[in-house]
């Protein structure tokens, strides 16, 4: 039984070990230093074929820093919330980073000045920003609004608030268009600007349909 519920780890930690040498391979050299050294390695190839490896692999909820050696184990925002599976996510990382010959160590990269991580993870949040846009729909009452359907501009997929009513999705700095619709609500469309390294917070008040339908009824 301990061997086999070791098993999903060990596959995570060969398939973490199995990308990464599919990109160190892919990488082109610069021609400086050696191949332990970040400066060997193509930087904008690098993140390119990160880009890739996160579109076919979805699923695989990990967040690529170059040039740190430093495990993320969850993101959200500054104040520190825990998701359900929170320990799940401690768990990956610190199996990750104490498979790693070094980053267990939790030193500090080069140059100096660099910060350094006990035990080789941290939690992302901690340490730098994610730029976007989060908030709460709620009725004319004040009482949110789960499972209403919201869409960003230039963004094809959707996605619904939480049992509280709360949304949240991380953007690029810019201007954007929010959707939102929910059953028995008109839809609201409001604009919104993203800042440098900054979460918006956009409340959305829906306005109730009843009285609309209350009144086709009696027209019938």
């Amino acid at each position: 039984m301990e061997s086999r519920s070791l098993l999903p780890s060990v596959l995570v930690i060969l398939l973490l070990f199995w990308l990464r040498a599919v990109v160190v391979q892919s990488v082109a050299s610069t021609g400086e230093g050696t191949p332990g050294e970040l400066t060997y390695y193509d930087h904008e190839e690098m993140t390119a074929i990160l880009k890739k490896v996160s579109a076919n692999y979805p699923n695989f909820t990990r967040l690529y820093s170059i040039g740190k050696s430093v495990e993320d184990f969850t993101f959200v925002e500054r104040k520190y919330s825990l998701t359900p599976d929170d320990d799940v996510l401690r768990h990956l990382a610190s199996v990750y980073s104490s498979s790693h010959a070094n980053m267990h160590l939790g030193k500090a990269c080069p140059p100096e000045g660099m910060p350094s991580f006990p035990n080789g993870t941290t939690n992302g949040a901690a340490w730098y920003d994610f730029s976007g846009v989060r908030g709460i729909v709620k009725d004319e009452n004040g009482n949110p609004v789960d499972k209403a359907t919201l869409k960003v501009s230039n963004r094809r997929a959707s996605f619904k608030t939480s049992s509280r009513g709360e949304y949240w999705r991380i953007l690029r700095p810019g201007t954007y268009t929010l959707k939102v619709s929910a059953a028995g609500f008109h839809e609201a469309e409001v604009n919104f600007s993203v800042p440098e390294e900054q979460f918006t917070v956009l409340n959305v008040t829906l306005k109730s349909r009843r009285e609309e339908e209350e009144s086709e009824q009696l027209l019938h």
